[in-house]
């Protein structure tokens, strides 16, 4: 198996009825109150830095987060660094090109300095998260703590995120198990997809009904001067602001990426966008109140796992050679944590896709191509082609013609077709430099039993964009960062 896939969507979404995979209940909001009360200040002091420094961090710690909850919960596992031998949960190929673990070991090093192994990496990440999308204008939701850091960093449970051009249905039976009801998923998918950029590579203009205008308009940007590595932004009315321009958007067909046009088009997700795009004055509370939800996914507290002293090592790791995860001694049982693993195998690089038709989908790159560092000049380019081909170009497909493509594309996923494509996109992402094959990498094991655009100046909150109506998708009149 190789585990240089596709890099996955941040789909901040997730969908009905798990619920003992939330451990909400166990967490509090003074949890640090005598042990570390400055933690919170300490927190979104550098955030507050780091947004005006960059915008863009917002939807940089939203993917980090999702990746890191949706893989096997809100434990900080993505942040192990491998070892030479050992792989890790940052390894897997959806998270190759996750960033912000940067700021997550800035605040660890100043929280080190206050209250030493008290506050867990686990829970910087999930207070982090919450006042990045506070600064991008989102709303100020409760994250209580009381985390603990996982003892384990598996690369497989990485690989099993979903991709942008998966299925509604299969999108919707993979997040129940987590225990999120529809609405929930198409609220954080679009406050997750308000934020951030695609890269063209993972663009498929023809997987789903699109504007033929906006079509037009990111096939001509994807097909110029960057090609594949071009970023296209997810909303390019306002690209760094958490609002809910989303809804209106996926109605009107004018997304980039596969799975948010079929939200649009399923019987089963197409009346909530609907609804939720005429109430957009409770999209804040809504929202947050799902961002809380997913930030308590299937914690560790009490006295399992641990309080790291430094996010991307365990504190006492010791090697083992018997499976290709990092991992410590504990509770568990041995069987749940040593499963047997398949060898990573390495594949040459393909050639890049010569057709938007047959654009590799695969996996999104910036948080949904979140990751980018800067706005750079792509998206502001993207923005400004949108803005001057913007035409009010209706040819809207067919109720049944739009059900009939949404059913295709998710007969396509499950179709050896499908899977030549995703193998082919797999080569495609793997560098040259890491083509070579794999050598099996053994586990590490512990020696300590288990005891989602700009801001204003200063830090300020973004300002809320105004809900849209007939308007075009470009709206010339907005803005690039």
């Amino acid at each position: 198996m190789d585990t240089r896939l596709p890099l996955l969507l941040l789909l901040a979404g997730v969908v009905a009825a798990a619920a003992p995979l939330l451990a909400t209940a166990q967490l509090s909001a003074d949890f640090y109150s005598s042990t570390c009360p400055n933690v919170e200040k300490v927190v979104s002091t550098v955030i507050e830095r780091k947004f005006k420094e960059d915008p863009t961090t917002s939807a940089l710690l939203l993917r980090l987060l999702f990746h890191d909850c949706f893989a096997n919960g809100c434990d900080a596992s993505i942040l192990i660094d491998p070892l030479s031998n050992q792989s890790a949960e940052k390894e897997a190929g959806p998270n190759i090109s996750v960033k912000g673990y940067d700021i997550i070991d800035e605040i660890k090093t100043e929280l080190e300095k206050e209250c030493p192994q008290v506050v867990s990496c686990a829970d910087i990440v999930a207070l982090s998260t919450r006042d990045s999308v506070r600064l991008a204008g989102g709303p100020n939701y409760d994250v209580p703590t009381g985390r603990r850091d996982s003892l384990v960093s598996n690369r497989e449970e990485g690989d099993s995120l979903p991709g942008p051009d998966i299925a509604v249905p299969k999108l919707m039976a993979q997040f129940s198990e987590k225990g999120f009801s529809a609405d929930e998923m198409v609220v954080l998918l679009a406050g997750g997809h308000s934020i951030g950029k695609a890269k063209c590579f993972f663009i498929e203009v023809d997987a789903a009904p699109i504007d033929p205008t906006y079509r037009s308009n990111i096939t001509a940007f994807c097909d110029g001067k960057d090609g594949d590595k071009g970023a296209v932004p997810l909303d390019p009315i306002t690209p760094d602001v958490v609002d809910p321009n989303y809804f209106e958007l996926v109605m009107d067909k004018k997304m980039p990426l596969t799975i948010d046009r079929l939200m649009g088009m399923d019987a089963r997700t197409k009346p909530i966008v609907e609804s939720m795009g005429k109430k957009t004055d409770q999209f804040d509370a809504t929202f947050g109140k799902a961002m809380t939800k997913l930030s308590g996914m299937k914690v560790i507290t009490g006295k399992d796992g641990e309080i790291r002293k430094s996010c991307s090592e365990f504190n006492n790791p010791v090697n083992t050679d018997d499976g290709p995860s990092v991992i410590r001694i504990s509770s568990l049982n041995p069987e749940e944590m040593m499963g047997s693993f398949a060898p990573a195998t390495g594949k040459s690089p393909s050639a890049a896709s010569e057709s938007r038709k047959v654009a590799p989908g695969g996996a999104m790159e910036e948080r949904m191509a979140a990751g980018e560092a800067k706005t750079d000049a792509s998206g502001g380019a993207m923005a400004e082609r949108l803005a001057a081909g913007e035409a009010k170009t209706a040819a809207a497909a067919s109720e049944d013609e739009n059900q009939a493509a949404g059913d295709e594309a998710a007969a396509e996923e499950e179709g050896t077709k499908s899977n030549k494509k995703k193998a082919e996109r797999v080569t495609a992402e793997v560098p040259a430099d890491e083509a070579a094959p794999a050598a099996k990498k053994p586990r590490a094991m512990g020696g300590q039993s288990f005891s989602m655009a700009g801001a204003g100046a200063g830090g300020e909150p973004a300002k809320k964009s105004t809900a849209m109506k007939s308007q075009s998708f470009s709206m010339a009149s907005q803005p690039q960062q």
